[in-house]
């Protein structure tokens, strides 16, 4: 049984998702808050296994009250309003803050409530399986380490810097008779003009004793530049990126690619 606590400032919204999931059997509305501070107390008092917040509230937004609940008290939270679209700032802030997932309301319209029921449940259900108190330890570890890193370049004395870059040498024209040779052909505008570095390919392969020169060496590729790290998530998937992510070292020898559904 999932035990679900409702936040929203509309009356009809409360009333709508609590006859939603009253119909459900493995869910159980366990009460429901007016505001975003109503919502931190209920948590609070009320112990839920899940918790539906809205964005735009009185007293207290929902993005402020999901904050102050995923630091006192952690549990799995879905945003539910007409503003957590994707792509928009109060989504990206929501799921950064430990939002599990977000569902848009129909339209912006809660008259229409009824087309993204399926899609209300299915996200609930979701949401309720995940260990929010896990995955914030993680998160809070990482932004403990990303204080303390800024707080040593704060600290550090401030002036410039001389940084050498690694030099790049191209193609180089031959310096005698060859010299001479390439800058006839090159004299006219329609004369053919070859590349020197296409002309590698139709040299010999070398044999296995054969030592090459280091002007014959290509350009190192690193090691692992023929693998490559995927990363599939869904729910809870943001959390999750954030920390693995921000713990890959800076010099990983393979791509990754990331899916977040």
């Amino acid at each position: 049984m999932i035990r679900i606590l409702i936040a929203d400032d509309s009356a009809f919204m409360r009333k709508v998702l609590t006859d939603l999931f009253k119909k459900q059997p493995d869910f159980e509305v366990v009460g429901t808050a007016t505001n975003g501070r109503d919502a931190v107390e209920k948590v609070k008092q009320l112990h839920p296994d899940l918790l539906t917040l809205d964005v735009q509230m009185p007293v207290m937004d929902g993005l402020n009250a999901l904050a102050v609940i995923m630091e006192v008290s952690p549990m799995p939270v879905v945003m539910l309003s007409s503003l957590t679209q994707e792509g928009t700032d109060e989504t990206i802030r929501a799921l950064s803050l430990g939002a599990i997932d977000f569902i848009s309301k129909a339209g912006g319209s809660i008259s229409r409530i009824d087309t993204i029921e399926s899609d209300i449940l299915a996200k609930c259900r979701a949401a309720a399986k995940a260990n929010v108190k896990r995955a914030l330890t993680g998160t809070r570890a990482a932004e403990k380490a990303e204080s303390e890193r800024l707080a040593k370049e704060k600290s550090a004395p401030r002036g410039m810097h001389h940084v050498e870059l690694p030099k790049r040498t191209g193609f180089k024209l031959p310096s005698k008779a060859g010299g001479a040779e390439l800058q006839a052909k090159s004299a006219s505008p329609f004369a053919k003009r070859e590349n020197p570095l296409l002309a590698r390919r139709n040299k010999p392969t070398l044999t296995p004793h054969a030592v090459p020169s280091s002007s014959a060496m290509p350009a190192a590729s690193g090691q692992g530049s023929g693998k490559l790290v995927a990363i599939g998530t869904s729910t809870g998937g943001p959390q999750a990126l954030q920390n693995v992510i921000t713990r890959l070292p800076g010099d990983l020898p393979c791509g990754v690619v990331v899916v977040q559904h």
